[in-house]
């Protein structure tokens, strides 16, 4: 995920918004899926097709990619121009985005490009959280059969639910601190679960904010880092906050750790206990 914070960071952090670069289509970047030069032989279908895999591999991550940015260079430049209801529309955006599966994690660091730390993690904060409470009502009454048949045949989601049957609230945190699957996908899924409403938002609220703001983070610093290097910014200050992220990074990390080790524990013993089926 730093990884994909780092390459998201190249695409939305250079300049600030009204001189903001064009974004990359959505075949930009380097031909490393291109195709095999004219030269060598024809291969055979079977090879053609098994060779063809990786190469739509590529081109897949890269469409995804280039529909972010894109997404996300509107999103900021519409959010410029609405003032002080920047983020309110930011949020509800946010929030929408959670409902229809849209990565979060673009998002989030675009949350911090644009305002900054503080009024970053708010917004984004605030946003995820409605999206989520939104997604596990829909899964709950809404959507229900359809949730069921898309999160079917899965052993990890089973054991969990079990879990949830005894644990409840501490499974969604530990969840929400160390995923085990998809943002998006936990809010529909456990709306299909016994966790009660008050007992999956008040989980989600403390589970979901070390993540939001480690990502804010790195959009806040990024922008930052930018700034400096135009001479906009002085580099003391980018150095405090560059600092301060390394420090978040950290603690972050810390805490997951533990909450897999925790969560592990939980779900062992869900399957070690009397009337476990798989």
């Amino acid at each position: 995920m730093i990884a994909l914070a780092a390459l998201l960071l190249g695409v939305f952090v250079p300049g600030p918004v009204e001189g903001a670069v064009a974004a990359p289509s959505a075949h930009a970047g380097p031909e490393i899926g291109g195709p095999p030069a004219l030269v060598v032989a024809a291969p055979v279908p079977a090879q053609a097709a098994q060779a063809s895999e990786p190469a739509a591999s590529e081109s897949a991550a890269t469409e995804d990619l280039g529909f972010l940015a894109r997404l996300v260079t509107w999103l900021r430049e519409t959010t410029a121009g609405l003032g002080w209801l920047g983020p309110f529309f930011f949020g509800l955006f946010y929030a929408l985005a959670v409902v229809l599966f849209v990565p979060g994690s673009a998002l989030t660091i675009a949350g911090g490009v644009t305002f900054g730390l503080a009024l970053g993690t708010l917004t984004v904060f605030v946003g995820a959280n409605i999206g989520a409470a939104l997604a596990f009502l829909i899964a709950r009454y809404v959507l229900r059969d359809r949730v069921e048949k898309l999160l079917a045949n899965r052993p990890a989601l089973r054991a969990i639910d079990r879990a949830v049957e005894t644990q409840g609230w501490r499974i969604v945190f530990l969840t929400r601190l160390s995923p085990v699957f998809p943002f998006s996908a936990q809010n529909y899924f456990y709306g299909l679960t016994g966790a009660t409403f008050t007992q999956y938002v008040a989980a989600s609220l403390v589970g979901m904010f070390p993540g939001t703001l480690l990502y804010v983070y790195i959009g806040a610093a990024g922008a930052e880092v930018a700034e400096a290097s135009g001479g906009a910014a002085s580099w003391g200050q980018t150095a405090l906050l560059v600092a301060g992220l390394a420090a978040t990074a950290a603690v972050v990390v810390l805490v997951t750790r533990v909450a897999r080790r925790e969560l592990q524990k939980a779900l062992a013993e869900v399957e070690d206990a009397p009337g476990a089926t798989a």
